[in-house]
């Protein structure tokens, strides 16, 4: 048990490796600054992208519309009834005046 601490401790060594590791690497490689390292950044993170194939793109389609369809049917819903509540409040109102 004893081992496998002391297998896992970190020193203030390795710490401070990491620290001073950091500050002077560059995530895709290059070493153009500007707007050229900025378009090789774009280009690296695209390479990074999974793709959809055309199944997962129909099926998250079709999902995202029928979701959709729904929130819409809710929000119509709730309007209409909201205001034909409303309606029915003010016409009552209307017809108790003193």
């Amino acid at each position: 048990m004893a081992d496998e601490i002391n297998k896992n401790a970190v020193t203030k060594a390795d710490v401070s490796d990491k620290k001073g590791s950091d500050k002077n690497d560059k995530s895709d490689g290059d070493s153009r600054g500007g707007i050229g390292g900025w378009f090789s950044a774009i280009k690296a993170e695209f390479k990074k992208i999974i793709w959809p194939n055309r199944k997962e793109l129909v099926d998250n389609t079709i999902t995202v519309i029928v979701t959709s369809a729904i929130i819409a049917a809710c929000v119509f819903i709730m309007d209409f009834g909201f205001s034909n509540a409303y309606n029915i409040i003010i016409d009552f109102a209307r017809n108790f005046t003193l």
